[in-house]
């Protein structure tokens, strides 16, 4: 066979030759260079992206310390997730991922700011009723927040990059169901232009339900989104941990 398949090359010119060589190396490359590459991925050391720094601060009203402001959470690691005082509308699986993220680090303390987007600041009553509606989950280190509500919105969209501003339609709240991961940023300073924590990634899981349940009805293989961004946030978490003092790579000059 060798033969055979040698015996019309030898009629072609040294271009043709040239020419069908780079061609096949074109050919290996394509389905070499993405396996590398996906073999990179898996191997390379994870690191939560660096989306950008939270240096603006905010008042607020929490149910159990009063008013305050953001900077309470600096030198701790953090989560802000939206949620309404509406139960049949709140975000009851974010409270339950927390629950169970503390339960994997009993020894961190892992604070979140949960932001009651239909709350005011005269309204610590409707605060202290929804931590009561879930007791069961929230803990003193979860901060139920109200603040001015223009203010408020202006932040979630600016600083948090929250996707979808709260707003209310046929008597119900929607708002953006992200989890925002923080990281612990060391007190090093205070005042105006100060770093509260770095902004560390976005994690959607009701949406990673619905493509995980919408695969399954449609009988088609699928990735485990929802077991998926469960690792990212564990991870994330751990590398923090391991991480305390990390700088944004932009800002230090690491690539």
């Amino acid at each position: 066979m060798r033969l055979i398949a040698y015996l019309p090359l030898k009629n072609l010119s040294n271009t043709t030759k040239t020419v069908l060589v780079l061609v096949g190396v074109i050919l290996i490359s394509g389905l070499t260079i993405p396996q590398a590459y996906l073999r990179y991925i898996e191997k390379r050391e994870f690191r939560p992206p660096f989306e950008k720094a939270l240096t603006k601060n905010i008042q607020i009203l929490d149910d159990l310390r009063g008013a305050t402001s953001l900077s309470e959470y600096q030198g701790h690691i953090w989560l802000a997730y939206c949620t309404s005082s509406q139960e049949e509308n709140a975000n009851v699986l974010l409270h339950q991922k927390v629950a169970k993220l503390r339960a994997k680090f009993p020894d961190e303390t892992i604070k979140t700011a949960i932001f009651v987007v239909d709350a005011t600041i005269e309204q610590k009553d409707t605060l202290s009723a929804y931590r009561q509606s879930f007791s069961e989950f929230l803990t003193e280190d979860d901060y139920v927040i109200a603040a001015n509500v223009r203010v408020l919105q202006k932040y979630l969209k600016n600083e948090f990059r929250f996707a979808l501003l709260p707003y209310e339609k046929d008597g119900l709240w929607l708002y953006d169901h992200d989890l925002i991961i923080l990281d612990r940023m060391p007190v090093k300073e205070s005042g105006v232009g100060a770093v509260l924590a770095h902004l560390r990634g976005h994690l959607n899981f009701t949406k990673a339900i619905e493509l995980d349940q919408q695969a399954i009805k449609e009988n088609k293989p699928n990735a485990p989104f929802e077991e998926q961004l469960n690792k990212i946030l564990v991870d994330s978490i751990q590398y923090f941990i391991d991480n305390p003092d990390e700088e944004d790579p932009l800002l230090s000059g690491e690539q």
